[in-house]
């Protein structure tokens, strides 16, 4: 298939994962259909809707994930370079995200239990105005022809494949999923408690890729691999939501250090106050709780890594 016609025709077909094949021609075929996604998501994520901005960014990071554990066995020459314009777009679309999920936890809080005041409603406009104006920045390199040509470079790489004889897919797998268990298990030695946001942060991108390989590999495993990938996801969630909270809290703060740019009175300012108390604890309550399931979860990181070695 060319690049221009899996980038306007159809989708590329979906396919299953055979032992049989190589690793190169998985890839290669995963490849081509997730840089499909990613285009069919840019188009949504211009009518600037929240899903559609939270669905760019997973195709992204999807690609990302592809393109660094395919490595030389599956790719023609390094995939740098497409891993860096992959990142950048990624990080123009992570602050409208970040506001997005703001934005909807502030409404809630309003909500919850109170009556929305004045101030309230007038704070809540002005966080959903700067997030007009965040996208109305980024809308343009999603229609730029620098996005185009990441997505024919990455058509162009599905294509061009490795060209080598490589293991089969299930020992390949197996060898990836390992390696991923074990830096999952590394970063989650320290007691969560404890971690900096720059630690949590790492271990939740951990567990993201190492859940997301589980997910593809599945069928070339038994059950317990999908198993496994629910729980990964299920911690990958809640340090998630500690991430979040962490995240938001930094982006309240600067908005109360930069109130006359934000033009907020002592009213909406008191209100800020208040979901930046909300945050702070949530994240100490978030860590706890993820703090508890640690053990358990190391315990199945290393159940995970022996069954893969049978």
């Amino acid at each position: 298939m060319s690049g221009k016609a899996a980038l306007w025709g159809r989708e590329p077909a979906a396919f299953r994962l055979e032992g049989k094949e190589d690793w190169s021609l998985i890839c290669r075929k995963e490849l081509a259909r997730q840089t499909w996604r990613l285009w069919q998501q840019a188009q949504v994520a211009a009518g600037g809707s929240r899903d559609g901005i939270r669905d760019l960014r997973v195709a992204l990071h999807r690609i990302g994930l592809l393109l660094r554990t395919g490595g030389p066995w599956a790719w023609a020459g390094s995939p740098d370079e497409c891993l860096h314009t992959l990142r950048e777009f990624a990080d123009l679309a992570a602050p409208i995200r970040e506001w997005d999920v703001l934005t909807q936890r502030f409404a809630e809080l309003l909500q919850h239990g109170h009556q929305p005041t004045p101030a309230g409603e007038a704070l809540l406009a002005k966080m959903s105005s700067h997030r007009e104006d965040l996208l109305a920045r980024v809308l343009p390199d999603l229609q730029s022809a620098r996005f185009r040509k990441l997505v024919v470079d990455l058509l162009c790489q599905a294509e061009a494949g490795s060209g080598r004889k490589t293991l089969p897919a299930a020992a390949k797998a197996a060898r990836l999923l390992r390696k991923l268990a074990k830096k999952t298990a590394k970063k989650s030695a320290r007691p969560i408690t404890g971690m900096a946001p720059r630690e949590l942060h790492h271990l939740r991108i951990a567990c993201g890729r190492l859940r997301d390989a589980c997910e593809f590999y599945a069928p070339l495993f038994s059950k317990k691999i999908k198993k496994s990938s629910r729980a990964w996801k299920e911690m990958q969630d809640r340090l998630g939501a500690c991430q979040d909270g962490v995240s938001h809290i930094a982006l309240l703060e600067n908005l109360v250090a930069t109130a006359d740019r934000f033009q907020t009175n002592v009213e909406e300012g008191l209100l800020v106050m208040v979901m930046i108390r909300h945050l702070q604890e949530g994240v100490r309550l978030g860590r706890l709780d993820c703090e508890r399931r640690r053990a358990r979860f190391l315990r199945r990181l290393q159940r995970f890594r022996r069954s893969l070695a049978k």
